[in-house]
């Protein structure tokens, strides 16, 4: 919705603006007053839209391997973003709020992952490849929040652990039947 689009475009000005410079110099106030309104807008954002499946991918992540909430949104956001670029009314918001294409968009958050230096795949935080299906079953059968209801399509989880497991080219299937004129390839993973 409009709102959530204009507050998730100011927060994430605010953020990119202030990350990199805290983790340069932690008492730089402007870079921490810019990460401090950036989150408050965040949150106004998901007041008014409720959490997407980058979200819901990461509770599992937290809830049973340890993975820091905000790390396990960060390892999964780019892989989302991407797959959401196919959808032209997603890539009209992304330009819209953020002023970036889909791809440029998962490209910074990439950055700023590494500037963090957050790891970014999932078997960097001991998560079991046999395990996947299993963090994917939680999502399709609404363990944690429907995360099916999220996004252009529904999306195949365990696509998106494996992709984030591996790091390598992945396909990824759009919907939860198996629908052949749905898939795309996302690089850059």
């Amino acid at each position: 919705n409009a709102t959530s689009i204009h507050f998730s475009g100011e927060a994430w000005r605010r953020l990119t603006a202030g990350y990199e410079r805290v983790l340069a110099d932690p008492n730089d106030d402007a870079a921490r007053a810019d990460m401090l309104l950036g989150a408050h807008f965040a949150g106004c954002a998901i007041e008014n839209s409720m959490l997407g499946i980058a979200h819901a991918l990461a509770n599992p992540l937290t809830g049973h391997f340890g993975v820091v909430h905000g790390f396990a949104v960060g390892i999964m956001l780019p892989h989302v973003i991407r797959f959401n670029g196919a959808a032209a009314a997603t890539v009209a918001a992304y330009e819209q709020a953020l002023g970036s294409s889909p791809d440029k968009l998962a490209a910074r958050v990439e950055q700023l992952l590494a500037a963090g230096r957050i790891r970014t795949r999932l078997s960097e935080y001991d998560v079991p490849a046999d395990d996947l299906p299993k963090l994917a079953a939680m999502i399709l059968h609404g363990t944690h929040e429907p995360a099916m209801q999220c996004g252009p399509w529904s999306v195949c989880c365990l696509a998106f652990y494996s992709a984030s497991q591996l790091r390598g080219l992945r396909t990824l299937s759009c919907a939860k039947e198996a629908d052949p004129d749905r898939q795309r390839t996302t690089r850059g993973m």
